[in-house]
């Protein structure tokens, strides 16, 4: 169920992307006052902290039983999807206080670092369970 919600969390990305070619493309924008600039290192700085500040929140994996370690893997998974999704909201927030569409693709590369950190794969998984039969 958490891949077909990561899937899901992934395409949504891909979608609002496509949101803002569309409206980039068909829409005469004026030039916002708001400097360009200024709104790409707010998106960068928000990256930057998002993706530092999921571990400063994150609880370790409760391994006591089965439910609770599903329970606490769920809480961390969602933890790390809202930080991760934040970074490109402000992007397209940036995008449309600017009209510049390239700082939701900068959002949203934060978000697809983000995303690929939590992303519940084999590997990811296997990586847990090594890490806990060394404990």
């Amino acid at each position: 169920m958490l891949r077909q919600l990561f899937v899901n969390f992934a395409a949504a990305l891909v979608l609002i992307g496509l949101v803002v070619v569309v409206l980039s493309a068909t829409t005469k924008l004026t030039p916002h006052p708001l400097p360009v600039t200024a709104v790409a290192v707010a998106v960068v700085a928000v990256g930057a902290i998002a993706l530092s500040a999921s571990h400063l929140f994150e609880r370790p994996l409760d391994c006591t039983n089965d439910d609770r370690l599903a329970a606490s893997y769920r809480t961390r998974f969602f933890l790390r999807v809202a930080f991760s999704e934040a970074v490109s909201l402000v992007g397209f927030v940036g995008f449309i206080l600017s009209n510049t569409g390239w700082l939701y693709a900068l959002g949203a590369l934060f978000t697809a670092i983000g995303y690929y950190r939590l992303a519940p794969t084999a590997a990811h998984l296997a990586s847990l369970s090594i890490n806990f039969q060394g404990d």
